[in-house]
C-alpha cells in the first residue's frame, strides 16, 4: 500500500533520525514522505521550511505545505499527518484503518474525545482524498483568529462544512489516559520525551 506521510517539525528535531528510519522499514507500506519545518535550527535539513505563524497557524501551514509537496510528487490519496515525536510502528495497522476507512467512505481517521468535549484530532490523522480531500478544503480557508489555539475546533468545522465522514479511532479513547502517548493496540507512541518513545520502540521491537 502506497502512503503519503505529512510530518511537521518545530523543534524535537533529534527525533527525525528514528522516525525516518522506521518510515524506511516498512515492508509492506510505500512511504512517500515530506518533513516540513517552522523550527529555526540552520543545520536541520527538511524538504520544506516554513515561517513560524503559531500553534495552529503554524501547524496548518505545515499540512497544507506538505500535501501540495507530495501532490506534486504522487498519485496517491492516502495520507498520513503526524508530527516528527509520533511513531507509528504497526502497518497492518494502518493498512487496516486505510481499508476500513474505504469500505465505509470515510476521508478521515482520527476523532477523539474525553469525558468532557467532542474533538478532532490534529495531531495524527489519517485520511483518504478519493472520498473527500480536507486538504484541498483547507487551502480554502485560513484558520481564523478567533479559532486560535484550537486548532482542533478548525478542523471539526472543515470536516463538518464539507461533510466528510469520520472514522473514529476507538483505540485511542479516553485520550487523556497513557493513550494520549502511547497506544500499544495500534503500535504507536507519541511522547513528548524522546526515550519514552525509544523504550516503546524497544518493546514493539521486542514482541515482533
Amino acid at each position: 500500500m502506497e502512503i503519503n506521510f505529512i510530518i511537521t517539525c518545530y523543534d524535537k528535531e533529534e527525533y527525525w533520525p528514528y522516525l525516518d528510519k522506521i518510515l524506511k522499514s516498512y515492508k509492506k507500506i510505500k512511504a512517500n514522505y515530506v518533513v516540513v519545518y517552522t523550527g529555526n535550527k540552520p543545520e536541520f535539513n527538511p524538504n520544506v521550511r516554513i515561517p513560524n505563524r503559531g500553534h495552529s497557524r503554524g501547524d496548518y501551514d505545515c499540512i497544507v505545505n506538505g500535501y501540495k509537496y507530495l501532490k506534486e510528487k504522487t498519485n496517491c490519496n492516502r495520507w498520513i499527518k503526524i508530527g516528527v515525536d509520533s511513531w507509528l510502528l504497526n502497518e497492518d495497522v494502518l493498512i487496516s484503518k486505510f481499508n476500513e476507512m474505504e469500505r465505509n467512505a470515510c476521508g478521515y481517521a482520527g476523532v477523539w474525545w474525553n469525558d468532557a468535549r467532542d474533538d478532532i484530532s490534529t495531531d495524527i490523522f489519517l485520511a483518504d482524498t478519493s472520498v473527500g480531500n480536507v486538504f484541498e478544503h483547507m487551502l480554502k480557508h485560513d484558520v481564523p483568529d478567533h479559532l486560535t489555539p484550537r486548532f482542533e475546533v478548525y478542523m471539526k468545522q472543515i470536516l463538518e462544512g464539507y461533510g466528510i465522514k469520520c472514522l473514529i479511532l476507538m483505540e485511542r479513547h479516553p485520550c487523556w489516559a497513557d493513550y494520549r502517548w502511547k497506544c500499544p493496540s495500534l503500535g504507536w507512541t507519541m511522547s513528548h520525551k524522546l526515550q519514552d518513545n525509544l523504550d516503546f520502540l524497544k518493546l514493539h521491537a521486542s514482541n515482533d
